[in-house]
């Protein structure tokens, strides 16, 4: 979806994910003033705020946070501290032949078997960090198995 720099009433700038453009009547401008409900997401030294709600010229609506699906392969897996716990992080080559970084949520409740080659489904909101695409899964599939992983930022 559109990510705007939004000028905060502290004075600070933060990265705002306002969600898919299609899911707005009329598409905030720059200088315009927005009230925006959500969760931060960080990873490394970036947060982005992930919009939950978002009012707009006096009108207020929900933003459609149930995401896409890719499918692929696990090429690679890590662990990355978010949020203070440890976050089970997989790089997926897509059937179409894309690479994206996917967080599978917390490791500790991570149930699935996964490796690297392992094939994977995958149903969550992308975000851009640093001109990469990130996918913050909300459900994951493998060897027929699926799991909903709950993230703080998609709460």
């Amino acid at each position: 979806g559109p990510s705007f720099v939004v000028k905060l009433d502290s004075e600070k700038n933060s990265i705002v994910d306002l969600g898919p453009a299609d899911q707005y009547d009329s598409t905030p401008e720059k200088g315009q003033q927005i009230s925006v409900k959500g969760a931060v997401y960080t990873t490394g030294d970036k947060s982005i705020l992930l919009a939950t709600n978002v009012t707009c010229n006096g009108n207020e609506q929900d933003v459609d946070r149930s995401g896409r699906v890719f499918k692929g392969t696990i090429a690679d897996l890590t662990t990355v501290e978010v949020r203070g716990s440890k976050h089970q992080f997989a790089r997926i080559k897509t059937d179409q032949g894309k690479k994206l970084l996917a967080d599978l949520g917390p490791q500790s409740k991570l149930s699935l078997e996964l490796q690297k080659g392992s094939q994977v489904t995958i149903k969550g909101v992308a975000v851009k960090v640093k001109d990469r695409l990130l996918l913050i899964a909300r459900e994951l599939t493998s060897n027929g198995n699926s799991e909903d992983i709950q993230q703080v930022a998609l709460q």
